[in-house]
């Protein structure tokens, strides 16, 4: 399914993002509303880190949901699919009207665009 596959991409795309976060790289004003020019922080990092393993699990739940993956996470909790979708809308309003990094704008609104497009077709399919 396309869907699925644009949203593994796209989460990828942001995990690697905040993996490098997490490893020092100075790309701090590409997140967390651009608040910090340079590396992030050791709190702002463990936030980093946390995003990622959120996203992760959230590309689970779609990927169960599509039937690309057998993580046992869907069986009676099919509803879980709307929690990636429900993210994914916030995070694009977050990224699209509450950021005032303009780095953070260019990446993050297609990418939550992307994720919040095909959870939802995910979602309804």
């Amino acid at each position: 399914m396309i869907a699925v596959t644009i949203y593994m991409l796209a989460t990828l795309a942001i995990i690697g993002l905040h993996l490098a976060l997490v490893l020092g790289a100075p790309w701090g004003v590409m997140t967390m509303g651009g608040q910090v020019t340079g590396q992030l922080p050791a709190a702002m990092r463990v936030g980093s880190a946390l995003q990622a393993m959120i996203l992760a699990f959230l590309a689970l739940v779609v990927a169960e949901h599509a039937g690309v993956a057998q993580t046992g996470l869907v069986p009676g909790f099919a509803w879980l699919i709307w929690l990636p979708v429900a993210v994914s809308g916030v995070s694009f309003l977050l990224n699209t009207v509450v950021t005032q990094s303009r780095p953070e704008r260019l990446f993050g609104a297609p990418m939550t665009a992307l994720l919040l497009g095909s959870s939802l077709t995910v979602a309804l399919s």
